[in-house]
């Protein structure tokens, strides 16, 4: 089963000048992204359940929640179909995939979930190596700046070793 949403929910949420529904919106939007998923459907069009967990995951500072949008993300992340997870096109950067790689390593940090953090980190060096070296050079920078836990810290500064700036092949 293919499933796709054509335009993101929030631009007619704007449009039509019903902010204040844009959380409940985003909800829907991931809860059938996840029914998609547990019926053994995939998605096609990512945007806006990019969005939704994008959108979600900026207005959610309690860790336990971050934990839990950080499996939600997996799930997804799951139900995605070969197609879009293919990822043929590293010429946009704002591709909804790489978006979703790149959050849920974010969202996982923000749990302070060192199993999120692991499985997300995972994930993001096996799908967008590309994109690895400046996740976790940026993510050290934030573990600087916000006082990130030790045991989180801990997690980053293994990546960030693994995938250093100057990489190379000898």
């Amino acid at each position: 089963m293919h499933y796709a949403c054509r335009k993101p929910c929030p631009v007619y949420v704007d449009k039509l000048g019903l902010s204040e529904q844009k959380q409940p919106l985003a909800c829907l939007c991931i809860n059938i992204a996840l029914w998609i998923e547990e019926h053994g459907g995939q998605l096609d069009t990512l945007e806006p359940v990019v969005d939704a967990i994008a959108q979600t995951a900026n207005n959610t500072r309690d860790p336990q929640q971050l934990e839990q949008l950080s499996s939600v993300i997996a799930c997804v992340i799951n139900a995605v179909s070969a197609l879009v997870s293919e990822d043929l096109e590293k010429i946009h950067a704002g591709r909804p995939w790489r978006v979703l790689l790149l959050n849920h390593g974010i969202v996982a940090t923000r749990s302070y979930n060192t199993v999120s953090m692991e499985a997300a980190f995972a994930l993001l060096t096996s799908k967008l190596p590309e994109d690895a070296t400046r996740f976790f050079n940026e993510g050290m920078q934030q573990m600087e700046a916000l006082d990130y836990p030790p045991h989180v810290r801990k997690i980053m500064e293994k990546y960030h070793r693994e995938w250093p700036v100057n990489r190379s092949l000898h």
